[in-house]
């Protein structure tokens, strides 16, 4: 049945994907992915509420018979990311994160439809925009108040069942200087860039971190980088550490850095920090159970408890179809190595139990890159494709 109904509705499903890799918007102006997905969800049945939480953000509900096995059941969350990055489109493979929620969904409305006693429950999906700098799911995390699960996909040039993620936060600083009308662009006098300049606040900051930098734990990180920040001259400073609870006191380490800046030229700081990305917290026994169902490749496979002989399909690339459906999820990770990434996912994971799996995609490149972007666009390399299809589920 599963098998069926996906067969029917894949052409369907990869045009919605192809829609948002076509049409890449950045957070929280991603309106034509949120009209689009919204549309899709009425059109199925689901009871859509638009523009929820956040302008570009949805919730769609989902039981059968009128909510009639509502209460009897889990809530189980899909959730769909549609953010692209500035400059590079769905660098992070956000059209496959969107399309993958949507098709988990639809398939397992299916599955409650034609059994409804045996599978009561709530199906919701959650549309998360702004994942990229924008902490979409930490703004709508009451979102998560009733659900009982929550799920989402994520393409990568690794495979990682049990994605582990650091946690992150940016700090915005800028100076003002002490003396009377010089600004960020103009200076009374050439003498003027001399000591008590806000440049010199800035580049003493800078300093002071690049030093900090070989003093902190070998997992976490820390990036700088100068720019206007509230029109003044600033750095924007990215930190990430492997536990939420390291986050605070590296802050202080940091925020001392830049005041230091500020004593040593008499400038006047101002600095703002981000709610946290925390870090993820995998729930191994839905990972499992996850994984169990791609485990055996061509032979009888398992959708929500249903089983049935599947024939083969061929239209997923050469080198997916050579592998194993769980080792999509292990395809070229180094056992000693996880993920140095980050994802608001983290935060869903502490407040519900959540998975985020992160399947291979042929690529050696790394997400966040224009090349990355190209790949996820390329036929074959949606989780849908690769699994669904070729490894006969």
């Amino acid at each position: 049945m599963c098998h069926m109904s996906f067969s029917r509705r894949i052409d369907f499903i990869l045009q919605i994907n192809d829609e948002i890799w076509s049409n890449p918007e950045i957070r929280f102006v991603e309106y034509r992915a949120h009209d689009l997905l919204t549309k899709v969800l009425e059109d199925q049945g689901f009871k859509v509420t638009r523009r929820y939480i956040l302008p570009t953000g949805f919730r769609a509900e989902f039981s059968p018979e009128n909510g009639k096995f509502a209460s009897m059941g889990p809530n189980i969350c899909f959730i769909s990311e549609y953010d692209a990055l500035p400059g590079v489109g769905h660098a992070c493979g956000h059209n496959l994160i969107a399309e993958s929620g949507i098709a988990m969904a639809l398939l397992t409305k299916d599955i409650m439809t034609m059994h409804p006693e045996r599978y009561p429950g709530k199906i919701t999906v959650i549309g998360s925009p702004a994942e990229e700098g924008g902490g979409g799911k930490i703004i709508m995390i009451d979102a998560f108040d009733d659900v009982d699960v929550a799920m989402m996909l994520h393409a990568s040039n690794k495979g990682i069942l049990h994605a582990e993620t650091l946690c992150s936060s940016r700090i915005f600083a800028n100076y003002s200087s002490a003396r009377l009308g010089d600004t960020f662009h103009f200076f009374n006098t050439f003498d003027s860039m001399g000591p008590g300049s806000e440049s010199d606040a800035v580049v003493a900051a800078y300093n002071n971190i690049v030093s900090l930098r070989s003093q902190i734990p070998q997992q976490w990180r820390i990036g700088v980088v100068i720019k206007e920040v509230d029109d003044k001259l600033g750095l924007e400073i990215t930190y990430r550490t492997m536990h939420g609870m390291d986050m605070g006191p590296f802050r202080a380490r940091i925020v001392s850095c830049l005041e230091a800046g500020a004593t040593a030229t008499n400038c006047q700081l101002a600095w703002r920090f981000t709610d946290p990305y925390v870090e993820m917290w995998p729930n191994l026994v839905l990972g499992n159970i996850f994984a169990g169902y791609l485990h055996d490749k061509g032979k009888r496979a398992s959708c929500m408890g249903i089983e049935e002989d599947l024939e083969r399909e061929t239209c997923a690339p050469d080198w997916q179809s050579s592998l194993s459906a769980d080792a999509l999820f292990t395809y070229g990770l180094d056992k000693g190595y996880n993920t140095l990434v980050s994802t608001d996912m983290g935060n869903v994971s502490q407040k519900v139990p959540a998975i985020h799996p992160m399947y291979y995609i042929n690529t050696p490149i790394s997400l966040h890159h224009a090349d990355f972007a190209k790949q996820v666009g390329s036929p074959g390399q949606g989780f849908l494709e690769s699994v669904c299809l070729s490894l006969e589920i």
